[in-house]
């Protein structure tokens, strides 16, 4: 038998501007990144979902549909977990100030369930804010 060396962690990076257009160019990218080894097929289906309202929210609310700013998208996989963080030019903003979109009066909104959407498939969601980047990391912990 053929000793296999590990190659973890597998880093995947990918930068885009900021148009609606380019979802499907990272839709290509998280196909690619996503289909190794040992990822189950609802992992791929769950991270995939929740890396796209990411990077929908950074080229819409972040940088605004600015083409000049990019969105920057990280993939790291290790054997423990899938690792993602989502960066914008945009500054920010508290999560907390987010209406529940469960709520009865939200139900019929056209928009507003992106992170709820997140928060729900992913294990870990974490937001960090510079003056420079806005950043959202979102964590899947490996079966």
């Amino acid at each position: 038998m053929e000793n296999v060396q590990n190659e973890y962690p597998y880093l995947f990076s990918l930068k885009v501007s900021s148009k609606v257009e380019e979802l499907e160019k990272v839709r290509s990218f998280m196909e690619k990144s996503l289909m190794l080894p040992g990822i189950q097929a609802e992992e791929v289906d769950d991270i995939m979902l929740a890396i796209q309202e990411g990077v929908t929210n950074a080229i819409n609310h972040g940088n605004k549909c600015n083409c000049e700013l990019e969105v920057c998208l990280n993939i790291e996989i290790t054997e423990k977990l899938i690792n993602i963080s989502i960066r914008d030019k945009g500054i920010g903003f508290n999560p907390e100030l987010l209406s529940d979109p469960t709520l009865p009066e939200n139900i019929m909104k056209q928009n507003g369930r992106g992170l709820h959407i997140i928060k729900n498939l992913m294990d870990k969601v974490n937001f960090y804010s510079s003056d420079n980047y806005h950043e959202l990391t979102i964590t899947k912990f490996r079966k």
